[in-house]
C-alpha cells in the first residue's frame, strides 16, 4: 500500500502505514469498486485545499516517488 500525505508518499513495504476510514469512506469505496473495479486511488480532503476539481484531479494523478518521512 501506498499512501500520499500532501505531496508526499509513504510506502507500506518501507514504513508501518495505517489508513483509519470514517463510516462516509467505506460506502464511498464499495460503490467505487461496485463502479469502476480496477479504482485504485481514493482522495479525501476538507474545504478549499484545491481550487478546482482539475486541480485534485492532477494532484490523483501525479505518479509515485517515494520519500521516507
Amino acid at each position: 500500500m501506498k499512501v500520499k500525505i500532501g505531496d508526499t508518499y509513504y510506502d507500506s513495504k518501507d514504513i508501518p502505514v495505517m489508513v483509519v476510514l470514517e463510516p462516509f469512506d467505506v460506502d464511498n469505496l464499495k460503490e467505487m469498486f461496485q463502479d469502476s473495479p480496477n479504482n485504485n486511488k481514493y482522495m479525501a480532503f476538507m474545504g478549499a485545499h484545491f481550487k478546482t476539481s482539475e486541480d485534485a484531479q492532477s494532484w490523483m494523478a501525479d505518479e509515485f516517488k517515494f520519500m521516507s518521512g
